[in-house]
């Protein structure tokens, strides 16, 4: 199916890579290795990253992040289901690194602007990372 086809359904999401690779170009931009990009989006994540410290040799932050394209300026609950969400948290596949590792959701929008969700989890829900708050793309 071709994006035209899309756009007469009204679908939400764009598909292809392309977004997913510039996730991964802003994440090694900074400082992060990218150890994991999945060649298609059937994962419950597509790009697993982790940053280290040249000091120590240790891991100082790992992320698991899906990355989603959207026309829609509505928030995160609008765009990924409920039943996605619930999925992404019961998922076993995460493995806990440290005390910063990470769920995200990166959205695109089409003002090329991007929208960072990080899974809270004790409040299991996704909260929305806005710049200056220990995030810059």
């Amino acid at each position: 199916m071709n994006k035209k086809c899309l756009l007469k359904r009204g679908c939400l999401y764009i598909k292809g890579r392309k977004f997913e690779y510039q996730a991964v170009s802003i994440l090694k931009k900074m400082g992060f290795q990218v150890i994991y990009r999945s060649p298609r989006s059937r994962g419950i994540f597509d790009i697993f990253a982790l940053k280290g410290s040249p000091l120590t040799n240790q891991i100082v932050e790992a992320r698991y992040i899906q990355v989603k394209a959207s026309r829609s300026c509505s928030p995160l609950k609008s765009i990924v289901s409920k039943e996605e969400r619930k999925r992404i948290m019961k998922n076993k596949m995460v493995v806990i690194i440290g005390k910063k590792t990470f769920y995200e959701i990166w959205i695109r929008r089409l003002n090329k602007r991007w929208d960072i969700y990080r899974l809270n989890w004790a409040s299991k829900e996704f909260d929305c990372l806005r710049e200056g708050k220990g995030f810059k793309v």
